[in-house]
């Protein structure tokens, strides 16, 4: 039977250095928003193939131009929840010029009104991870606010001129990482988890046996020297050396000019092989295993081709990628429409009537 103490939140080093250190953990990590991205998007809002008068651009491919191009949003927001992804949480940080973070904005339908963006107004946007956005203690007890049971200010830390600031939660644009409960979420200072945090162990394991095997490859091959009075010559310190000294000499010409020397009365040689049988299949059961724990069928974390009878891996494909769908609209979307209506405000001036995403299949 196995006792489930408390487990205490990874610190941000430890998850730093795994994805540093471990190609799968990275791939954990950055795979999945990358993959939410992917397919593209179009924006949708009345008047977008209309052109003012004297441009040579439609409205439509103005903004889209802005987006990727002037403010690098497309990034921002995979980048924003990578972190989220690795560290728990993070922010992107909607400064505005002549406003202070500190003051909120105005709700407007149960949601964060952007109205006071006017244009060329927008002076920054910056992604923060949770660990360099924590807050001061103080939640929003308001059940009426959006933000209600979440902290009411971020206090900026790490670097760059913001350093100590304090943000407003309505000048934010908070992503999650691993939801967890009100007791876990409070002790990691209103935060989620890591995607890592309960696969460490998992990954640790992947990666000792991956180590392993791989050192077991040179032993594959064993050279055997049936050697006169050998066993005597072993038996003493003169006669170690000179055995020693007599193959790794032999061992170096082999290496050099792939030449054997060996006495042709007193020495025999021969080659023994080793066959590491079912090693594939262990390894295969590891790359299952991490793949579960993440919420990737091992064919798509690994690139790699399912094996068995009639085994094409298309339905555990075509699942992530209808769970992938799935959270792009519920995650990824509401967050990506805040963000595009602060930049098209700071384009246009104002929001566009019917303005909206269309995810491309």
């Amino acid at each position: 039977f196995r006792s489930y103490l408390f487990a205490s939140t990874t610190d941000w080093q430890t998850i730093s250095n795994m994805c540093r250190a471990s190609w799968l953990a990275r791939k954990i990590v950055w795979k999945r928003p990358r993959d939410m991205m992917r397919p593209g998007y179009n924006l949708i809002f009345e008047g977008m193939g209309d052109k003012a008068k004297g441009a040579t651009e439609t409205s439509g491919d103005r903004l889209r131009k802005c987006i990727t191009r002037r403010w690098d949003a497309d990034n921002k927001l995979i980048e924003a929840t990578a972190w989220a992804r690795q560290f728990g949480g993070s922010i992107i940080v909607i400064d505005i010029k002549g406003q202070l973070l500190t003051d909120p904005l105005p709700i407007k339908n149960g949601a964060v009104d952007y109205s006071s963006i006017k244009k060329g107004s927008l002076n920054s946007l910056r992604v923060w991870d949770r660990w360099r956005a924590n807050h001061d203690g103080a939640m929003d007890d308001d059940p009426s606010s959006p933000n209600y049971g979440k902290p009411i200010f971020h206090i900026l830390s790490g670097d760059g001129g913001l350093v100590g600031q304090r943000v407003h939660w309505s000048r934010v644009i908070r992503f999650d990482g691993d939801m967890v409960d009100w007791w876990t979420w409070r002790a990691n200072a209103g935060w989620h988890d890591s995607v890592l945090q309960v696969v460490v162990g998992t990954l640790q394991q992947y990666d000792m046996l991956t180590a392993s095997i791989s050192s077991l490859v040179p032993k594959a091959r064993q050279d055997i020297v049936y050697a006169k009075n050998a066993a005597k010559l072993a038996s003493t310190q003169d006669g170690r050396t000179a055995m020693a000294n007599r193959f790794a000499t032999t061992h170096r010409m082999a290496s050099m000019y792939n030449v054997r020397v060996y006495d042709m009365t007193d020495e025999k040689t021969e080659q023994q092989t080793f066959n590491f049988s079912g090693l594939d299949k262990i390894w295969e059961k590891a790359m299952m295993e991490a793949g579960a724990g993440t919420n990737y069928p091992s064919s798509v974390l690994f690139d790699n081709q399912p094996s068995g009878l009639n085994a094409s891996g298309d339905s555990s494909k075509e699942n992530y990628y209808d769970d992938l769908g799935a959270e792009r609209l519920t995650y990824l979307k509401p967050r990506q429409l805040a963000l595009y209506e602060c930049i098209a405000r700071n384009e246009f001036g104002f929001i566009l009537d019917g303005f909206d995403i269309e995810y491309k299949s």
